[in-house]
Protein backbone atom coordinates (compact mmCIF):
# COMPACT_ATOMS: atom_id res chain seq x y z
CA UNK A 1 0.00 0.00 0.00
CA UNK A 2 1.13 3.64 -0.79
CA UNK A 3 2.39 5.09 2.71
CA UNK A 4 0.24 7.98 2.84
CA UNK A 5 2.13 9.47 5.91
CA UNK A 6 5.54 8.65 4.53
CA UNK A 7 4.40 11.21 1.45
CA UNK A 8 3.31 13.73 3.38
CA UNK A 9 6.29 13.77 5.75
CA UNK A 10 8.39 13.92 3.02
CA UNK A 11 6.23 17.17 1.57
CA UNK A 12 5.97 18.80 3.90
CA UNK A 13 9.80 18.33 4.75
CA UNK A 14 11.15 19.69 1.88
CA UNK A 15 8.70 22.68 1.80
CA UNK A 16 10.10 23.68 5.08
CA UNK A 17 13.22 23.48 4.44
CA UNK A 18 13.47 25.48 1.10
CA UNK A 19 11.14 28.35 3.38
CA UNK A 20 8.13 27.88 0.97
CA UNK A 21 4.58 28.57 2.98
CA UNK A 22 1.91 26.19 2.39
CA UNK A 23 -0.32 28.75 1.06
CA UNK A 24 2.38 29.49 -2.24
CA UNK A 25 1.97 25.22 -3.36
CA UNK A 26 -1.38 25.11 -2.68
CA UNK A 27 -2.20 27.85 -4.92
CA UNK A 28 0.91 26.86 -7.87
CA UNK A 29 -0.72 23.35 -7.34
CA UNK A 30 -4.34 24.72 -7.54
CA UNK A 31 -5.09 22.92 -4.34
CA UNK A 32 -6.61 24.25 -1.25
CA UNK A 33 -4.33 25.57 1.55
CA UNK A 34 -6.53 22.96 3.87
CA UNK A 35 -6.18 20.08 2.04
CA UNK A 36 -2.62 20.21 0.72
CA UNK A 37 -2.21 20.58 4.71
CA UNK A 38 -4.06 17.53 5.47
CA UNK A 39 -2.03 15.72 2.57
CA UNK A 40 0.91 16.77 4.67
CA UNK A 41 -0.43 15.38 7.84
CA UNK A 42 -1.36 11.98 6.18
CA UNK A 43 -4.95 12.59 7.03
CA UNK A 44 -6.26 13.10 3.18
CA UNK A 45 -6.77 10.27 1.09
CA UNK A 46 -5.48 12.33 -2.40
CA UNK A 47 -6.39 10.66 -5.68
CA UNK A 48 -3.53 9.25 -7.79
CA UNK A 49 -3.68 12.46 -9.66
CA UNK A 50 -3.20 14.66 -6.96
CA UNK A 51 -0.44 11.95 -5.99
CA UNK A 52 1.56 12.68 -9.29
CA UNK A 53 0.85 16.39 -9.40
CA UNK A 54 2.40 16.86 -5.67
CA UNK A 55 5.31 14.29 -6.60
CA UNK A 56 6.32 16.00 -10.19
CA UNK A 57 5.90 20.06 -8.28
CA UNK A 58 8.77 17.92 -5.77
CA UNK A 59 10.40 16.18 -8.25
CA UNK A 60 10.76 13.20 -6.22
CA UNK A 61 9.48 9.16 -7.26
CA UNK A 62 6.81 7.59 -5.85
CA UNK A 63 9.06 4.28 -5.55
CA UNK A 64 9.92 5.75 -2.46
CA UNK A 65 6.59 5.50 -0.77
CA UNK A 66 5.66 1.65 -2.08
CA UNK A 67 6.34 -1.28 0.12
CA UNK A 68 9.83 -3.14 -0.89
CA UNK A 69 8.57 -6.63 -2.19
CA UNK A 70 10.11 -8.76 -4.55
CA UNK A 71 7.05 -9.83 -5.92
CA UNK A 72 4.34 -6.73 -6.40
CA UNK A 73 0.84 -7.09 -7.06
CA UNK A 74 0.53 -3.71 -8.31
CA UNK A 75 -3.55 -3.99 -8.71
CA UNK A 76 -3.02 -5.10 -5.25
CA UNK A 77 -0.50 -2.59 -3.42
CA UNK A 78 -1.62 0.94 -5.69
CA UNK A 79 -4.76 0.31 -7.69
CA UNK A 80 -7.34 -0.87 -5.16
CA UNK A 81 -8.83 2.64 -4.58
CA UNK A 82 -8.57 3.96 -8.19
CA UNK A 83 -11.56 5.32 -9.33
CA UNK A 84 -12.73 5.35 -13.21
CA UNK A 85 -10.86 8.84 -13.32
CA UNK A 86 -7.98 7.58 -12.10
CA UNK A 87 -7.69 5.30 -14.56
CA UNK A 88 -8.40 7.14 -17.44
CA UNK A 89 -5.75 9.35 -16.19
CA UNK A 90 -2.99 6.71 -16.14
CA UNK A 91 -4.30 5.25 -19.53
CA UNK A 92 -3.51 8.79 -21.19
CA UNK A 93 0.00 9.18 -19.53
CA UNK A 94 0.94 5.89 -20.92
CA UNK A 95 -0.28 6.33 -23.98
CA UNK A 96 1.00 9.69 -24.37
CA UNK A 97 4.10 8.06 -22.60
CA UNK A 98 4.18 5.45 -25.73
CA UNK A 99 3.29 8.02 -28.56
CA UNK A 100 6.50 9.67 -27.06
CA UNK A 101 9.14 6.97 -27.49
CA UNK A 102 7.40 5.93 -31.15
CA UNK A 103 8.05 9.53 -32.32
CA UNK A 104 11.65 9.63 -30.76
CA UNK A 105 12.32 6.18 -31.92
CA UNK A 106 13.43 4.29 -28.80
Amino acid sequence: MFDLQKFGKTIRELRKKQHIRILDVSQELNLSESYLGAIERGTAKPSIEVIILIANYWKISLENFMPIQTNIDIKQTFCNDFTDLDYKFLYEILLNHISNKKIEGD
